[in-house]
């Protein structure tokens, strides 16, 4: 796993400009593989290890934090705070739509 996400964090840089915005998400995902391993290695809290002992709580923590914070940015484009909204949520691979 540590390898996939060192991968995904090189892989990027060694396209192009115009493919490495398209894989934008590796880098996001690649720094959760790369260091997650590393911790469960360590005996610190890991996601890896959770899941070995049977516990989800923490995923299930990681997820909906992301949800949360995609409502909370949606709440604040319709109250007209879209230039924090758009700048917060900026997608490099659909910016030009």
């Amino acid at each position: 796993m540590a390898l996939f996400g060192a991968t995904s964090l090189l892989l990027p840089l060694m396209l192009s400009q115009t493919m490495a915005r398209r894989l934008f998400v590796l880098v996001w995902i690649g720094f959760i593989f790369l260091l997650d391993p590393i911790n469960y290695q360590l005996g610190l809290p890991s996601l890896i290890g959770d899941f070995r002992q049977g516990r989800r709580s923490r995923f299930y923590a990681l997820l909906l934090s992301g949800f949360r914070l995609r409502l909370a940015m949606g709440v604040l484009e319709l109250l007209g705070g879209c230039e924090v909204a758009l700048h917060l949520s900026h997608v490099p691979a659909v910016e030009n739509l």
